[in-house]
């Protein structure tokens, strides 16, 4: 990590400042730099403003933003630069608004990587975590990768050029040809249950028929 020119680390940077490490891991990792990194800057206590309007978050809501990493202060920066209310909230602290979209952000040792939100939800949809998708960039993975060897993986072909939405299409045939097989296996499983049953129960038969079972003895 540099501050403000000098390499360091933030147990350095903490000691030398008293802010605590992970105060300053999260602030590094929301892009705050230099000063903005180490000064404790007034704390956001009073309502939240939405177009002008006063607005008290809810208990539920409170709770989102602290498992989200957020303050009050985070939250209304958000919505000063134009946020959806929900997103201010409930997107991390990871996310941020980049060239006049929301978008994730992650930064490895070589590079800053901003993926838009929307790109995120949908392939969360699809099956692709956002935990994973940020696992794989770290890893120098980039996203186009990233998103071909994912869909490979589940038995779609990327042809060039092709939409999001005829993707999803592939992807949503072949989750349903693949549940298609799986109710055949269960059926035909079902099948040989029974088929076992009716066996055992001729063998049955065929010992009662010729008194093969033993007998309790009359004393």
């Amino acid at each position: 990590m540099i501050y403000k020119g000098k390499e360091m680390t933030f147990k350095e940077l903490s000691a030398m400042t008293g802010v605590k490490e992970p105060t300053l891991t999260n602030r590094y990792q929301r892009g705050l730099r230099d000063d903005e990194l180490t000064s404790d800057g007034p704390y956001h206590r009073g309502p939240l403003y939405i177009n002008g309007k006063a607005y008290q978050p809810s208990k539920e809501d409170k709770k989102i933003l602290r498992n989200n990493r957020l303050n009050k202060q985070d939250v209304q920066d958000r919505l000063d630069e134009g946020w959806d209310y929900r997103q201010a909230i409930e997107l991390s602290h990871l996310y941020v608004m980049k060239d006049g979209g929301i978008h994730l952000r992650v930064e490895t040792k070589d590079a800053i990587h901003y993926v838009p939100e929307s790109r995120v939800r949908d392939l969360e949809i699809d099956g692709l975590s956002q935990s994973k998708l940020i696992k794989n960039l770290k890893s120098g993975n980039t996203l186009e990768k990233i998103v071909n060897d994912f869909y490979e993986s589940e038995g779609v072909n990327i042809t060039q050029g092709a939409t999001k939405y005829v993707i999803q299409d592939r992807l949503r045939e072949n989750r349903k040809r693949e549940r298609e097989l799986e109710k055949q296996r269960k059926e035909q499983e079902r099948l040989q249950m029974i088929e076992n049953a009716k066996v055992r129960s001729k063998w049955f038969e065929h010992l009662a028929a010729n008194d093969i079972f033993p007998k309790k003895v009359a004393r």
